[in-house]
């Protein structure tokens, strides 16, 4: 059997992780087998570890219970610098905070309940880790970043892309910006019709049963971002920049507030007046919400997003709560103008002010 190169290892450590968060691979096989790839193809430079750690979650509203999870992941030596390429959260047992002897299944969908949870956790167990690293091994060989590195594109625009398919791909293009294998990229796209519910959204914020939301064509998909439930469907324009922050100079605040001037100086190219000012997060025309924004940072890295409505069909919004706020409406470019507009008509425009704000492909 040939040596595997760089990018082969790379490659399937991707593949392997986006798995993992989708519940569809044996952990195992995720820490032994990758490992032994990893090994193969890096040698001393790289390290991979495991950690036990404690995360509370509050997955029902309730009382707080805590998750005893166990972290695994890799570190690759590149160009000098300890980056850390993968980790996995794996929930082992949840314990109520009353019943210290009571063990319980979780019941809960690991990547909204731990690992969305788990960032505060992760830098200590990562500082240590290295910290064993340097100290077991004092001249760990360094891999050059040319070497792994590969030519990908800084701005992608794969088209309508179902939510959980362009959730992988954010997963995977974060898993690369955070591990220092590419630079800062961004995901515009459209969705097929969906309600996507935040972290912090209720079950009853969707108004819609399960059989209106068959008959209207419409998913319903959890993820880990900030925020409640929106829509996103076609005639939007859904933009995912995938930006290390300490890159960037700023932080999470700024960046959503980075956001929302791009939305709005967009919007301004239309003859469209917008503001966020003293607002609940988002842009809007007067009243009325026209961009939502939600995002996750981990590992100073972010990822979702904001979405804009160009043509969009409102009355998708007339079945949720959207972000929370029961008496907001959104609105579009479209009813705001009066005239016909499409999503591929704006959205160079937005690409334009996100590269100059955010510098993609610099």
């Amino acid at each position: 059997m040939n040596k595997p190169n760089h990018q082969d290892a790379i490659q399937e450590l991707e593949r392997c992780a986006a798995l993992i968060l989708d519940d569809s691979l044996p952990f195992e096989y995720n820490h032994e087998a990758l490992s032994r790839l990893f090994e193969a193809a890096f040698g001393e430079s790289h390290k991979s570890f495991e950690a036990d750690t404690v995360i509370p979650v509050n997955p029902d509203g309730g009382e707080p219970v805590y998750a005893v999870s166990l972290i695994r992941g890799v570190i690759l030596n590149l160009d000098g610098e300890m980056r850390l390429m993968s980790v996995s959260v794996i929930p082992r047992k949840v314990r109520e905070r009353e019943k210290l002897m009571g063990i319980v299944g979780i019941g809960h969908d690991p990547m909204r309940d731990v690992a969305a949870r788990h960032d505060d956790y992760l830098a200590e167990i990562y500082d240590r880790k290295i910290s064993e690293w340097r100290r077991d091994m004092t001249h760990p060989t360094p891999v050059r970043r040319d070497a792994v590195v590969g030519h990908s594109p800084a701005i992608l625009t794969p088209g309508v892309v179902p939510y959980a398919d362009a959730l992988k791909l954010q997963r995977r293009v974060h898993a690369e910006v955070a591990g220092g294998v590419r630079g800062d990229a961004l995901i515009v796209l459209e969705h097929p019709p969906v309600y996507t519910l935040g972290r912090r959204a209720r079950a009853d914020d969707v108004l819609a049963s399960e059989r209106e939301l068959a008959a209207m064509g419409v998913e319903t998909h959890p993820t880990d971002r900030g925020g409640e439930v929106t829509y996103h469907g076609p005639g939007q324009i859904v933009a995912y920049p995938i930006v290390n922050l300490r890159r960037w100079g700023g932080g999470p605040l700024r960046y959503v507030r980075a956001l929302e001037s791009v939305v709005i100086a967009a919007l301004a190219e239309f003859g469209i007046a917008a503001e966020s000012e003293g607002r609940p997060t988002g842009v809007w025309v007067g009243e009325r919400k026209i961009a939502a924004i939600g995002v996750k940072v981990s590992r100073r890295v972010t990822m979702h997003g904001f979405a804009l409505n160009v043509s969009t069909d409102l009355s998708y919004f007339d079945r949720i709560v959207a972000c929370g706020l029961r008496d907001a409406r959104a609105t579009s470019m479209k009813r705001e103008l009066g005239r016909d507009i499409s999503a591929e008509e704006v959205a160079p425009v937005v690409i334009d002010g996100l590269r100059a704000e955010f510098g993609f492909g610099a």
